[in-house]
């Protein structure tokens, strides 16, 4: 269905409070934003409702996934149902996705990275969400902060815990109560924020000065840890379990017992946005509630290998803690020399090992590092590591030469190169068997500064290699500018050249102009048994490539 459509004339109600004079709210159905940018808002339901990120909806999202025109809502005779208008995310309900669905109170509604929780009319939550709206930044009935409040403070602290060098103990806990419909029979809704109060004051017996508790929803509170000292964020979690399933509460006459489940959600790198803090920290104690209550579950965002268009975000954050943990995987994949040479040659590969235990390719994650000012902190990481792996093997009487990609953002971190060299034994320089790579395009877009760092590079003992040559991009462009010790051909012109004789042609000269100036030529993405007998009788040095090996975690370098 086509998601151009023109909103009903007839205007829904928005408000981020219940509106009092606004037609006896109380007995109106509404949706309330627990995630996104609008988290705490109400907003009551019409006839027809169009939600979407266009400003001619009654409903406008401002988050990451709604499309213009998402879905709409619609009141029918047995209460609202939902309709999907061809968003480009679906609309999905309690996280199945939907065409059209007829609403149940609670259900919660996820448009992109908004979720709505619908309230009917008659709902029993009706009078506490009427009451949380009268005073946003309080909960009256408990004196708690509200959500909204909570959720500042939780993105303060989210930046805070990713641009630490060290690593955050603190983040979210979802207390949830058990056993709620009894509950709700026993004492009522007055009763149960009184019970909420009660066991907030015993909380905060356990909880630090800079923590705050909130009220999240009718029977469930959250709490933003700023950090933990003498125990860790699961061990606070089970002692507040404990706690609030060891203690009396007097409502009135009565004195009761009563257990929780906690959700937990610790500060991750992989995690930059309250949202998905507070949902998989909601998530893991409804889970825990419903696997019998009175226990705690930790949410735990996963980075899967097989998902090819993996949340950005989590994507950064899977390779901001691999190099804050020192736990960035690297491959070696050998290049093999045509002529005899007593010296083996490996490429250094970065990898991110997920939490299904794959490995996520260069490709994917290396953009990510460029656009988000990465990419000199991962170059810094691999060149230290290259560095370490010659030092142990030349150690053992190992002679090999390591190959490590850097980008542009390296080029003028000269004093970094001078240190690395400082570091390697007088044979490794002697022999330049430390290879730095640069794209030709990348030092063709800062030739300035790649004619003062890749001389002083070779000066100091460290090989210098150009990748990306082509029939369009000679070595002879580049030599006039620049030394280098190897020139790579691009993977697109070996995969072509083989069986063109223009092409051939063309790659012959190539290597006579990389001859001429000293230096060798590289053949990459050697895939097959014809490619590689065309190539081992070419004047090229080195051929890499799969049919010959594939990159391997632990080579065996004594071969």
């Amino acid at each position: 269905m086509s998601n151009d459509r023109n909103p009903p004339e007839q205007s829904t109600l928005i408000v981020s409070s219940v509106d009092p004079t606004g037609g006896n709210s109380g007995q109106r159905a509404r949706l309330i934003s627990v995630a996104g940018p609008e988290l705490g808002r109400q907003f009551l339901l019409d006839q027809e409702t169009v939600i979407g990120r266009s400003p001619d909806c009654h409903i406008q999202l401002a988050a990451a996934g709604v499309s213009r025109q998402h879905c709409v809502i619609r009141a029918i005779n047995s209460g609202f149902e939902v309709e999907d208008l061809g968003s480009t995310n679906h609309t999905r309900i309690n996280d199945q996705v939907v065409e059209r669905q007829v609403l149940a109170d609670g259900d919660r509604i996820r448009l992109g990275r908004s979720v709505l929780k619908f309230v009917a009319a008659d709902s029993p939550d009706a009078a506490f969400h009427d009451d949380l709206a009268a005073a946003p930044r309080f909960d009256q009935s408990t004196g708690l902060y509200s959500v909204t409040y909570l959720q500042e403070q939780l993105g303060d602290a989210l930046q805070e815990a990713s641009s630490s060098p060290e690593p955050s103990s603190g983040g979210v806990l979802v207390i949830t109560l058990d056993k709620t419909a009894e509950l709700r029979e026993q004492i009522g809704i007055a009763g149960t924020s009184r019970l909420l109060g009660q066991i907030a004051a015993r909380l905060t017996t356990r909880l630090g000065e800079r923590d705050i508790a909130a009220r999240y929803s009718e029977f469930s509170l959250v709490v933003l840890v700023s950090g933990t000292t003498d125990q860790t964020l699961d061990q606070l979690a089970e002692t507040l379990c404990e706690l609030i399933a060891g203690s009396a509460y007097e409502l009135g006459q009565r004195e009761i017992g009563v257990s929780a489940s906690i959700g937990i959600c610790a500060f991750d790198l992989r995690i930059n946005d309250p949202e998905t803090m507070l949902i998989g920290a909601v998530r893991a104690a409804e889970k825990a509630r419903s696997d019998g209550g009175r226990r705690c579950l930790v949410y735990r965002p996963r980075v899967s290998g097989d998902a090819p268009d993996q949340d950005e975000r989590a994507l950064l954050g899977l390779l901001q803690a691999a190099l804050q943990r020192n736990s960035i995987q690297v491959l070696f994949q050998p290049a093999v020399s045509i002529a005899d040479s007593d010296t083996a040659h490996y490429q250094l590969l970065p990898r991110l090992l997920t939490d299904d235990d794959q490995l996520i390719p260069a490709a994917r994650f290396v953009p990510l590092a460029e656009r988000h000012d990465k990419i000199r902190e991962l170059d810094l990481w691999m060149s230290v590591r290259a560095t370490k792996v010659l030092d142990e093997q030349l150690g053992q009487g190992r002679q090999l030469r390591l190959f490590v990609s850097q980008s542009s953002a390296s080029l003028p971190d000269r004093v970094r190169f001078e240190t690395l060299a400082g570091r390697l034994k007088p044979a490794a320089r002697e022999q330049r068997l430390l290879v730095f790579e640069f794209a030709r395009d990348d030092v063709l877009a800062h030739l300035k500064t790649a004619r003062q760092l890749l001389p002083r590079l070779r000066e100091l003992g460290l090989g210098v290699s150009i990748s990306g040559i082509s029939d369009q991009a000679r070595p002879v462009d580049l030599l006039s500018h620049v030394p280098a010790d190897y020139f790579k051909l691009a993977p697109d012109f070996a995969r072509r050249m083989i069986g063109n004789q223009e092409l051939t042609e063309i790659f012959n000269a190539l290597v006579a102009q990389a001859h001429k100036g000293e230096a060798q030529v590289i053949v990459p993405m050697v895939e097959n048994a014809e490619t590689m007998s065309r190539l081992w009788t070419s004047k090229a040095d080195l051929l890499q490539g799969n049919f010959i090996q594939q990159p391997m975690q632990t080579p065996d370098f004594s071969l």
